[in-house]
């Protein structure tokens, strides 16, 4: 019931949106808001162990649909309170907890899970929104103990490469620059050039000859950290460093995805998710010049909400928008602005038309759930009456039973009394014949 009344999760996000991948500036947003969650939980002494996409859900109102919610703690452990004395050094052997394609480096080979781990998970599910899929995400595997060996491989061969790295260049492991000079991408500074495309809005690996976007899958660890901002390659540092026992600086966590926010929130992300924007469009930031830029919560929604399947009113309204300034650029005249206008206001007054229905949907919804909420307590009213009187038949029964326990021995006290009077009688009797009276 409570799940009915959330929003969509970011699996399901990440299958709307196109080519499965946010925007720097989204998942910044988003990222920032689960280590302020995680932050709360684990104050409370609990780890999640399982955190994930399907977990993570928006919420169900224009107030909180950007809101992201941590649900589903199955597989949550409580045993971290801090008035609880706590291990210094995880135990080993421990079963797996959790989901592998996001599940930390240390819970894949068998390590007790802590608050760290919770950390790297939320670390694995950005990156999988940010690089448009994980590595291993695309891959079939006939056994899942085969499955769960590639993937911690992969992550191992990452934190390998990050290793490395740090060793060669120093400080968080961040590599120069390199590719061709005369690329668009050299007004990035150093180290952003190998992973934001050229209109600034997206991140992921890039194809180093036309500056494309590239999938995960044929990449090694070094080429995957390339294609990681510095503030992610620091959140990566910082989830090496942290010990077990140790309560992580969230404050810390939290500024790398604020980074990632501030980074991607350039004019062209705002005029790309504007009103009359193209969001599901993959034009250049050319196509996009003169359009009015929005604010970022407002960006960041039309990105999260861009293929909406039951309330599509954005999209609506950019088609509409969109189509004519093409007639009123190719025609001449007031005829075709007039037009415009009617279509723009009819596919408003058909959007406010589908918001009330939602609304009328919304309230059927509450009331449907009000009713069972009465026909629930009506349910539990009658189970306490018959249950009452069960009690009273049961404890009359009981009376009943001990009267007759004691009026049974009542009559077997007075037939034993009885059988006793008789029996001396009897004895009494028998002496008397015997006993001779003196002469």
């Amino acid at each position: 019931m409570v799940l009915e009344l959330m929003g969509r999760d970011l699996s399901r996000v990440r299958k709307l949106i196109r080519h499965h991948k946010l925007s720097l500036c989204s998942t910044g947003f988003l990222g920032k808001q689960l280590i302020a969650t995680l932050e709360k939980v684990h104050d409370m002494g609990i780890v999640h162990r399982d955190i994930k996409p399907q977990n993570l859900v928006l919420g169900n109102s224009q107030a909180t649909k950007l809101d992201v919610c941590l649900i589903d703690f199955g597989l949550a452990k409580d045993n971290f309170f801090p008035q609880k004395q706590c291990r210094y050094q995880p135990e080993t052997g421990a079963s797996f907890r959790g989901t592998a394609a996001y599940a930390s480096l240390a819970a894949l080979t068998s390590i007790e899970q802590g608050k760290r781990d919770d950390l790297e998970g939320a670390f694995w599910v950005f990156i999988d929104l940010l690089w448009g899929g994980l590595p291993w995400r695309r891959m079939s595997f006939a056994k899942s103990k085969e499955r769960d060996e590639t993937i911690r491989k992969g992550k191992r061969n990452i934190f390998d490469a990050h290793r490395d790295n740090k060793r060669k260049y120093g400080g968080i492991g961040l590599p120069p620059p390199h590719g061709n000079s005369s690329s668009n991408n050299n007004k990035f500074p150093r180290g952003m050039k190998s992973y934001i495309h050229h209109e600034g809005i997206f991140g992921g690996p890039l194809d180093e000859e036309n500056g494309k976007l590239r999938t995960t899958t044929e990449l090694n660890g070094y080429a995957l950290l390339d294609a990681l901002p510095p503030c992610m390659l620091r959140y990566l540092d910082l989830l090496r460093d942290l010990e077990f026992a140790r309560r992580p600086d969230y404050k810390l966590f939290y500024d790398c995805f604020q980074e990632l926010e501030e980074l991607g929130d350039c004019p062209n992300f705002r005029r790309k998710f504007s009103v009359t924007g193209s969001g599901n469009s993959s034009s250049s930031t050319g196509s996009n010049e003169g359009l009015p830029a929005t604010s970022r919560r407002d960006a960041i929604a039309r990105e999260v909400y861009a293929k909406d399947s039951e309330n599509d009113c954005w999209n609506k309204i950019t088609k509409v928008t969109s189509q004519s300034g093409v007639n009123a650029a190719q025609q001449s005249g007031g005829t075709s602005s007039s037009s415009a206008s009617h279509n723009t206001n009819h596919v408003v007054s058909k959007t406010n038309n589908r918001a009330s229905e939602n609304d009328h949907d919304i309230n059927n919804k509450l009331a449907n759930n009000k009713a069972l909420d009465e026909r629930h307590q009506h349910t539990i009213g009658w189970i306490d009456n018959n249950y009452n009187n069960w009690t009273k038949i049961n404890n009359n029964q009981n009376t009943l039973d001990a009267g007759k326990l004691k009026m049974n021995a009542a009559v077997s006290g007075k037939k034993r009394g009885r059988d006793e009077e008789q029996q001396g009688q009897a004895s009494g009797g028998d002496g008397n014949k015997k006993r001779k009276r003196p002469v």
